[in-house]
């Protein structure tokens, strides 16, 4: 009986972080996968009206009107359900900045998403409009390894 129960606590030992590592791996994914839908996105609106801050051509001669804004469903990852990463978008005439942090960091996450989730390796995931990848925050890990993974 005690070797079934070392077995098990070996087997345990080992799964139980490769799972969390696994779900971690898969939130970042969501969280770029945002980012990068997002940068998409602008690039529509910079397509149709010549500058990333408004909707029509004319508001970006004229440099008023109102603001496009960041699409709910592309300012939270994953998209549906319980979300762990809020995005934030940061736009000017002819530049945008997105941000993903994880809620756990961000703060601004509704209740009953994942407010607990943070991660030490890649801090908050960053996209600008040269598409031009990096991290903000406090992190360990380093810009490749963390957007390629």
């Amino acid at each position: 009986m005690m070797v079934v129960i070392a077995v098990l606590a070996i087997i345990a030992a080992i799964a139980i972080p490769q799972y969390r590592d696994y779900v971690t791996r898969a939130k970042r994914a969501e969280a770029k996968r945002a980012l990068l839908e997002g940068a998409q996105f602008f690039e529509r609106v910079y397509t149709a009206s010549g500058c990333y801050l408004y909707a029509s051509t004319a508001e970006c001669i004229s440099g008023s009107g109102t603001a496009v804004q960041l699409p709910v469903v592309l300012s939270r990852a994953p998209a549906e359900g319980r979300y762990s990463y809020s995005i934030a978008a940061t736009t000017a005439s002819q530049t945008f900045t997105l941000v993903a942090t994880p809620c756990g960091t961000a703060g601004t996450c509704a209740a009953g998403n994942d407010t607990t989730f943070t991660d030490p390796t890649c801090g908050s995931f960053v996209l600008d409009n040269t598409g031009a990848r990096g991290l903000s925050g406090t992190y360990t890990g380093n810009i490749a390894t963390c957007w390629q993974r």
